[in-house]
């Protein structure tokens, strides 16, 4: 009986464990003019699941674009990040344009 246990949970684990997806956090910069015309950078949080680095960079690329474009009471959208379950910075290396000759992070160690 114990082995016809065994033999029924093995696929279930395995299915489970394959089907994971780690999970990023976005943290997305905001831009607000106040009334007395200073500048404040404030920052909100957004949690991201995907089955890769490459694959969360792409979609908090498209959320920072989604949030571009309705811009509003939040300020202006002006960067934003995306860290791992580690806290280690994920970047979009790959996708950085050639013709960009200065870091956005200079004095960031890989």
């Amino acid at each position: 009986m114990k082995k016809l246990l065994i033999i029924l949970t093995l696929p279930l684990l395995v299915f489970v464990s394959c089907n994971s997806n780690n999970s990023y956090t976005m943290e997305t910069f905001y831009s607000e003019n106040k009334s007395n015309g200073d500048t404040m950078l404030t920052g909100k949080k957004d949690m991201i699941k995907a089955a890769s680095d490459s694959a969360a960079y792409l979609e908090a690329a498209e959320k920072f674009k989604a949030l571009i474009s309705k811009a509003g009471d939040d300020g202006m959208p002006v960067n934003f990040t995306l860290r791992d379950s580690k806290g280690s910075i994920v970047t979009g290396s790959a996708m950085i344009n050639p013709d960009v000759k200065e870091q956005m992070y200079p004095n960031q160690k890989p």
